[in-house]
């Protein structure tokens, strides 16, 4: 969107503040019911965050961005300490050391294939939309015209030489193209994360009852 290193920071920053304010709630939160249903709530926040971003729009304001970067990482800190917490519910403590390591490589592991999937599948996606859209981007289609005409009279009011008209109406033209293909895509990737994450929160049961303060909940 065009937005400068000092605005995509504080685009991103806020969602960083919501974290660190969540997470001694969700920790207090652990203690009061099992961690499971922890989990499975940040895995349903984290769908309806996903789907409550697929709304990217060319005039989105920065304030619905930071809003949609929010509410996705708020549902990191129904995660992050749960998931460690029940990964060593069952571990011996002699077996601490060896569990870190194992836990931290398939977080890790894990991660990167996971964001190198969903760059593939944005890609993908992209490609898509682009080999879709293209077919209105044609002297054929009157709407096409009638845009081009209209960067033409913007940019001859604002001092733009006759001569090169056509090329700036076209520029502008394959701009707005590319942003809206990115948009359309990311739109699409949102979508399907979201329900990826829908899909974890069945098997979240699969897991130990405990709570946070390592009691089983008495109705389990």
């Amino acid at each position: 969107m065009g937005y400068t290193a000092t605005l995509s920071g504080l685009v991103l920053s806020p969602g960083g503040l919501a974290v660190i304010v969540l997470i001694p709630i969700v920790g207090k939160l652990m203690t009061i019911m099992s961690v499971r249903s922890v989990i499975a709530t940040g895995f349903a926040l984290m769908g309806c965050s996903l789907f409550f971003s697929a709304q990217l729009l060319p005039l989105l304001d920065f304030r619905h961005l930071v809003l949609f970067r929010m509410s996705q990482t708020a549902c990191l800190a129904f995660l992050f300490v749960p998931l460690s917490t029940i990964a060593y519910a069952t571990i011996p403590e002699r077996l601490n050391a060896d569990a870190s390591a194992l836990f931290s490589m398939s977080r890790n592991v894990l991660g990167s294939l996971a964001i190198s999937g969903a760059t593939a599948l944005l890609t993908e996606r992209r490609q898509a939309r682009q080999a879709h859209m293209t077919h209105w981007m044609t002297t054929y289609h009157q709407p096409f015209n009638d845009y081009l005409d209209r960067v033409r009279s913007v940019a001859l009011a604002r001092g733009t030489s006759p001569a090169l008209l056509d090329n700036v109406a076209q520029h502008t033209m394959f701009q707005q193209f590319t942003k809206q293909v990115s948009m359309l895509a990311y739109n699409e990737v949102f979508m399907i994360l979201g329900i990826g994450a829908f899909l974890c929160v069945p098997f979240c049961f699969l897991c130990s009852p405990m709570r946070g303060d390592g009691k089983v909940k008495a109705a389990h």
